[in-house]
């Protein structure tokens, strides 16, 4: 009775033209509410389609280095790294998490002829924004695709968010993760695939399953503040974690590019 209550008074509210009324509990502050997916999409959406910069960290333990290895694309196992998008220029960079591209320089953009080219960044000791997209020197070249069709992008999580459920409290976006399988090669949940390769840049989905999954995945989080995004993971322990807080990985996104 008490959350229809609740519910009610939010919806007379609403019809009485109080579209900034929040149902709080005058003891214990913002009541968690069901969200539906339109409204998380549009959140995410606030950020995506154009230029941005995304910060990443994957919080495994250090000392797990060499275990975990197995859990990454070809081994790449840096826990941290920023990452350019240009979805206009259909186009990403990824560096350096401190800035510029000293450990990390690898790019991928569409060659304009129905391709994605992987290049390193030939500016590396000199980025500026005008040509991180740009100043390719080539590696090799997948036919057939693009980099805002080949990886997980913000449009991508916000087109997949469109049908889910969500409860936000206090302007935080949970949702919940079920036991993840593979199906065909890939995570039974959209969202849950969606949101570690884009928070947990080259961590395989191989992490999240079997009879004893390294890492077992219940929740991600979406919120915004200070004019930034965040998208979190996270596990049921922190066990194999460097914090107390079941967060495995967590990207921060800021529009714009910002070296």
């Amino acid at each position: 009775m008490r959350i229809r209550s609740l519910l009610s008074i939010s919806l007379l509210m609403g019809l009485a033209g109080c579209s900034n009324y929040v149902a709080t509990d005058a003891n214990r502050g913002p009541v968690k509410r069901v969200a539906n997916g339109e409204e998380i999409s549009s959140l995410v959406r606030k950020y995506a389609g154009g230029e941005y910069t995304k910060k990443t960290q994957i919080f495994f333990d250090e000392s797990l280095e060499e275990e975990s290895l197995q859990y990454y694309h070809a081994g790449c196992n840096a826990l941290t790294r920023t990452t350019y998008y240009s979805e206009t220029a259909n186009a990403l960079l990824m560096g350096d998490y401190e800035g510029g591209f000293a450990s990390i320089n690898s790019g991928y953009a569409s060659d304009g002829k129905g391709n994605m080219e992987h290049y390193r960044y030939k500016n590396a000791n000199n980025p500026s924004v005008s040509d991180l997209f740009t100043a390719r020197e080539s590696n090799y070249v997948v036919n057939d695709t693009s980099p805002n069709e080949y990886f997980v992008n913000l449009t991508t999580i916000a087109n997949s968010l469109e049908e889910s459920e969500w409860i936000e409290l206090g302007g935080v976006y949970s949702y919940e993760i079920g036991e993840l399988t593979l199906v065909d090669d890939d995570y039974n949940d959209l969202i849950a695939h969606n949101i570690q390769f884009f928070a947990a840049p080259m961590m395989l989905q191989t992490v999240g399953v079997g009879e004893t999954p390294y890492l077992t995945l219940t929740e991600a989080k979406i919120f915004e503040e200070n004019n930034k995004l965040h998208i979190q993971l996270l596990s049921d322990s922190s066990e194999k974690l460097s914090n107390d807080n079941n967060l495995v990985a967590e990207a921060v996104i800021e529009l714009g590019l910002k070296l």
